[in-house]
């Protein structure tokens, strides 16, 4: 045989051999992954102290190496199996499995912190939700919940790994916001043309920088203005005939919905426009308003809303009244003040152009405070009208994910101005600042078509797989680098607030132990229900039993009714009040701190038969 015969049979045996290796090491790398996922499971749980991995003992202080070893190894699994789309949706998942395991694992190092107010209640119900207690939503000013607990039933698993603390559902909400900012960048990728990608990029990552405030908040009217940015992504690519994604707008705008209720015009009536839209295009190009995939992809999404909504129908099927019927009787049944119309109008101009106020206060609570600026009521008006231009002249340049994502931010603006008129009451500040997420998106979709129309020409969408990953990961790149930079961190030293609730905590958790009182019922002073939700959250953290009373339950939830079997009554009462009680036969000063005073008057046993 010659030498040039030899030659040929090496290449033609060459390819097969690399073959053979590539699939040995895809089937090794994610053989470890697993490993690794399942060691960092057991571990971060509490279940093992330390796992015997075949070649080294991994330890709790191995976490962060651990993970980093998984990342790569699925990243190597990822790239070697681009072309099969479901192992490559495989590696990612569990590469940011293996990512939020560690930095849960991380936060639970840090110290413990003793908030009141909003955020205690909100690591309250996190806390009930790892309890398997609770079917409601945050509380609302109003007296009622917002409808559901997804916000909580998505945090508790974080809470519980970071071992009970803030920091855990600080984790958790940065993996809404970084998953959402990824499902935005995905679509966008996918369907938008290239100018629209740039100016979304480039007007996100300002909005993130200029409002950082609002992505490393736990308060609920916060965390969904990413989520709400992803849903009118989603609500396009759904409007240009993307049927397959309706499961995922249903699941956005539950999530939206439960954590703000507010937001639930805007969720729902995004995902009706889109998938009305949908229906429209199928009926004008096929003849059929619901093909085959466009049936099946809602019978997925019934089944998904019954599960994520099972929480308040379990509630209102428990419960009388019911959340659900407390909170449709309050909009429909009732008749409420509503903000005159020209409020309303400015409140939602100074929203939709708000990240380009200086003065604008992204973190504020209170009343809507308007800006001494005058050109945002003008440059409002002026984005609509420019928006149903820019409609119209993407759909004649051909570019139907352009158009439709203009369409549903026009429609998205316009839902907000209805909402804010529909306000009850004054118009709370935290309560519409997602409408400068909207806002953000319509600059930048105005700002497309003007690079479209100042070039004269779009240029063609054929983007590789690989090309749609690099975008995404640029997005979430740009998201890192901005959070990173945030301290989340609580300061070393405890603030005020934290001392006062600790010795309050030690105060009652000593009188109880003296006393013999097994159930409290406690019971608020004027302006006292930030003190009274610390408190209570130490309490369940040391799973000790209470109550509260009647008129604090939208607060704690039902969960702490007084059932009878209270032995005394604790008071958080100021100064003033602590006068009066003082001077009641049988009180018992129990803590006095910083001019809030603790109270107890036991209860006879025969008193709560």
């Amino acid at each position: 045989m010659t030498a040039a015969a030899f030659e040929g049979i090496h290449l033609v045996m060459l390819p097969a051999t690399l073959t053979r290796a590539r699939r040995v090491v895809i089937l090794a790398a994610a053989a470890l992954a697993i490993v690794d996922l399942i060691a960092l499971i057991l571990l971060v749980s509490g279940a093992q102290n330390r796992v015997w991995v075949g070649f080294r003992v991994i330890r709790v202080r191995d976490v962060a190496g651990a993970a980093l070893v998984g990342a790569v190894l699925c990243g190597i699994v990822m790239l070697l199996e681009w072309q099969r789309r479901a192992i490559r949706y495989a590696a990612l998942v569990a590469a940011a499995a293996v990512v939020a395991l560690a930095m849960a694992n991380a936060t639970a190092s840090s110290r413990r912190a003793f908030p009141i107010g909003d955020l205690a209640l909100l690591e309250s119900y996190t806390l009930m939700a790892t309890q398997r207690k609770l079917v409601v939503g945050p509380y609302s000013r109003y007296g009622w919940h917002h409808p559901g607990p997804l916000y909580f039933w998505i945090a508790a698993p974080f809470y519980a790994f970071a071992k009970f603390k803030t920091s855990g559902i600080h984790v958790a909400v940065q993996c809404i916001n970084a998953s959402s900012l990824l499902i935005a960048a995905w679509i966008a990728a996918r369907f938008a043309s290239p100018a629209l990608v740039a100016t979304i990029f480039v007007a996100i990552v300002g909005y993130l920088w200029r409002a950082w405030r609002l992505f490393v908040s736990l308060w609920n009217p916060h965390v969904p203005i990413l989520p709400t940015i992803a849903l009118t992504f989603v609500c396009a690519a759904i409007a240009c005939g993307e049927v397959g994604l309706i499961p995922l707008a249903a699941f956005l705008a539950s999530f939206i919905a439960q954590t703000s209720v507010g937001l639930l015009p805007c969720a729902a009536g995004l995902c009706l426009i889109a998938i009305f839209s949908a229906a429209a295009q199928s009926r004008r190009e096929r003849g059929v308003w619901m093909e085959a995939g466009t049936r099946r992809a809602i019978h997925r999404t019934a089944w998904l809303l019954i599960l994520l909504w099972s929480g308040p129908i379990a509630d209102q099927i428990v419960n009388s009244p019911g959340n659900l019927r407390q909170t449709a009787l309050f909009f429909f049944g009732e008749s409420h003040e509503r903000p005159a119309l020209g409020n309303a109008f400015v409140a939602w101009a100074d929203n939709t152009t708000g990240t380009f106020l200086p003065g604008f206060e992204f973190d504020g609570g209170g009343p809507f405070i308007p800006s001494r600026e005058s050109w945002p009521l003008v440059a409002a008006v002026l984005q609509l009208i420019l928006l149903a231009s820019s409609i119209v002249w993407f759909r004649a340049k051909g570019r139907r994910f352009d158009a439709a994502f203009a369409g549903v931010v026009l429609a998205a603006l316009t839902i907000g101005f209805w909402s804010i008129s529909r306000v009850v009451g004054l118009i709370p500040a935290y309560g519409i600042v997602w409408i400068t997420g909207i806002g953000v998106l319509a600059t930048a979709t105005l700002c497309a078509a003007g690079i479209g129309l100042f070039t004269g020409r779009f240029v063609p969408l054929d983007r590789p797989a690989r090309a749609t990953a690099t975008i995404c990961s640029i997005f979430l790149l740009a998201y890192g680098a901005i959070i990173w930079q945030i301290p989340t961190r609580h300061p070393e030293r405890l603030s005020r607030d934290e001392r006062q609730v600790i010795a309050l905590f030690d105060n009652l958790r000593e009188y109880c132990e003296r006393s013999g009182t097994r159930r409290p019922l406690i019971r608020l002073g004027p302006d006292m229900w930030a003190i009274a939700a610390g408190l209570g959250l130490q309490l369940q953290l040391a799973n000790r039993d209470f109550a509260v009373e009647q008129g604090a339950l939208f607060l704690f939830t039902n969960a702490y009714a007084a059932n009878g079997t209270e032995d005394a009554v604790i008071t958080i009462a100021p100064e003033s009040l602590h006068r009066e009680l003082v001077a009641r036969p049988g009180n018992v000063v129990v803590a006095s701190v910083d001019s809030v005073y603790l109270d107890a008057v036991p209860i006879p046993p025969y008193a709560n038969r």
